[in-house]
């Protein structure tokens, strides 16, 4: 999966969003106005077109204030209408949503910018979010699996320990066959000096590519009495 790198430096307009549009992101509160801002952006993404996680960044921060919860739970509940409408035409949709706010987090945890915590924070959030739905509706061992890897993904990039430990954790049992999380998990807690769980995060991944190995032997074993069965069942 191609991993997004923001051609423009947004930091400096996030710091003038913040210090100087107070009155403008509470005029932009209408649900019809985020609506058709978060449209936008989909229909960009939708066309892989580069400028589609810039401008994610860029609608968002003008919306969003550290200084008023307002203004987050407005724009959350405004994208979960157009997301809804868009999972009930096809609900494979989430995952690519899930790599944007992805990206947009992303953006956030690498350059930061004044008032950006909680815009960080809802994309983050949401990524998660439509992972684990994309999980639960379509219920498969590959949307499983898939959704593993979109969580797995999304803790790689969190440069804080806990919230990195608990996406891990939440990657490894949304598909507990994928001994990766375990590793990423190993490797948050020997970073901050916790060896004994980093051990034990090992140990869990040793016992997983051991399980794995022995589905492999079982199938082939099964896979070989089918065939024995079969051609004693012509035999006179």
């Amino acid at each position: 999966m191609v991993v997004y790198r923001s051609r423009t430096s947004w930091a400096p307009l996030l710091a003038l969003f913040s210090l100087f549009l107070p009155a403008a992101r509470a005029a932009n509160l209408d649900p019809a106005l985020l609506e058709g801002g978060y449209r936008a952006v989909l229909g960009l993404w939708a066309q892989s077109d580069p400028r589609a996680v810039d401008e994610l960044v860029r609608f968002e921060s003008s919306i969003i204030s550290d200084t008023d919860p307002q203004t987050r739970d407005s724009l959350h509940k405004a994208e979960q209408r157009v997301i809804s409408e868009a999972a009930g035409v096809d609900l494979e949709v989430l995952v690519p949503l899930s790599v944007l706010h992805q990206e947009a987090y992303r953006y956030y945890v690498n350059h930061g910018g004044i008032g950006a915590a909680q815009v960080a924070t809802h994309d983050r959030t949401l990524a998660l979010d439509l992972a684990l739905l994309y999980k639960k509706h379509v219920d498969t061992p590959e949307a499983s699996a898939l959704a593993s890897r979109l969580i797995a993904r999304l803790a790689s990039v969190s440069t804080d320990s806990f919230q990195a430990a608990k996406l891990f954790e939440l990657a490894s049992e949304a598909d507990p066959k994928n001994g990766v999380p375990l590793l990423g998990l190993a490797t948050v807690f020997e970073k901050s000096g916790n060896y004994e769980d980093a051990v034990a995060a090992l140990e869990r991944m040793r016992a997983i590519r051991e399980l794995t190995r022995l589905d492999r032997v079982l199938d082939e074993y099964e896979s070989l009495l089918r065939e024995l069965a079969d051609g004693g069942a012509g035999r006179p």
